[in-house]
């Protein structure tokens, strides 16, 4: 998890003050505990907060390309980096790190937003191009990751990964969205592209932001949707068949890391499918976590621990009490 804000003007090129971009940025430490970067230009602020799982000393942000024409700030992961960096290779791109920001970044500095559809992971990112003054906003297929978004009555367009970043920026306030309100009691969420605050909106998962100084900004555009084409030929038995070996593979493409991972695991189907996922793609013993609750009709523990002996798992315990009134406000933030 990591976190991403900024401030592009539109209009021209006027200063950005540092000390805004700082506090949006601080606004989201939680998220990315390991560093923080930024890049300026006149008319331009980027800020991040990294949480670090991939070369830890190359995959540092804001990133820029080789050409310097992409800016790129970026919250995420490509599991399919290793493919796309032989493509770039094969392109003549020179690649120094083997992080997935740098081959996201010379991707979109070689394709712009039409690389969209052939990045496969979860993603929130803001690219700037300097010499083109364009700018791109984008978010994953299902919008794992969030980022929201506001554009003032002079001209700039502010982004963060968390409403309290663009509040802490002093770009936009705390006013109420009476509709959103509405529609949060009548679907159980705030659908987007609307947030909880007025003037600030949500980029919807499979949409991008595509933005030229001196332009009005479009509407946002979507680069993926969902399809629905049921194989009349596929049995639920063959169903079964291909179930599985998808899950073993998409859990095996997210386990990509520099750092150990884990896995919490609370006993019931979802957490114990995946973590049997886990344990066929792993080099050596997969960790798991259960944390249990003072109040025991919350406390799953005991299925868990049935589980990881089955799976061969070097499973780990915790108790925390089950005390959520001080998260509320921690939990309203997101």
């Amino acid at each position: 998890m990591c976190g991403i804000a900024g401030v592009i003007d539109l209009e021209g090129k006027r200063d950005i003050d540092r000390r805004i971009v700082e506090r949006m940025t601080a606004a989201l430490e939680r998220r990315g505990p390991d560093g923080h970067g930024f890049y300026f230009e006149p008319g331009v602020g980027f800020g991040h907060r990294r949480l670090a799982i991939i070369d830890e000393a190359g995959g540092k942000q804001p990133f820029i390309s080789t050409t310097g024409k992409t800016v790129l700030t970026y919250n995420g992961e490509i599991y399919n980096h290793h493919t796309l960096r032989k493509e770039l290779i094969g392109k003549g791109r020179s690649l120094t790190t083997r992080s997935d920001t740098e081959v996201l970044a010379e991707l979109l500095d070689l394709r712009g937003p039409d690389a969209l559809p052939s990045l496969t992971g979860m993603f929130a990112f803001a690219a700037w191009s300097p010499r083109n003054e364009t700018f791109v906003l984008a978010r994953d297929r299902l919008g794992e990751k969030p980022v929201y978004y506001h554009l003032t009555q002079d001209g700039f367009l502010v982004f963060a990964s968390e409403l309290d970043a663009l509040v802490a920026g002093g770009w936009a306030t705390e006013q109420i969205d009476g509709t959103a309100v509405a529609d949060y009691l009548f679907y159980g969420y705030v659908p987007d592209p609307k947030s909880i605050y007025k003037g600030i909106y949500k980029l919807p998962p499979g949409h991008y932001l595509f933005a030229r100084r001196g332009r009005e900004v479009g509407p946002p555009r979507p680069w993926w949707q969902v399809r629905f084409a049921p194989n009349p030929h596929m049995g639920f038995e063959d169903a079964v068949d291909d179930l599985l070996p998808l899950l073993d593979r998409t859990t095996g493409d997210q386990m990509m890391s520099d750092r150990p991972i884990a896995a919490f695991l609370s006993g019931g189907v979802d957490s114990s499918a995946v973590t049997s996922s886990m344990v066929k793609a792993a080099s050596g013993p997969v960790t798991t976590c259960a944390m249990g609750f003072d109040d025991p009709s919350a406390d799953e523990r005991g299925f868990a621990k049935e589980v990881a002996p089955l799976l061969g798992t070097q499973h780990q315990e915790g108790m925390v009490a089950a005390n959520h009134e001080p998260l509320i406000p921690a939990l309203a933030a997101n």
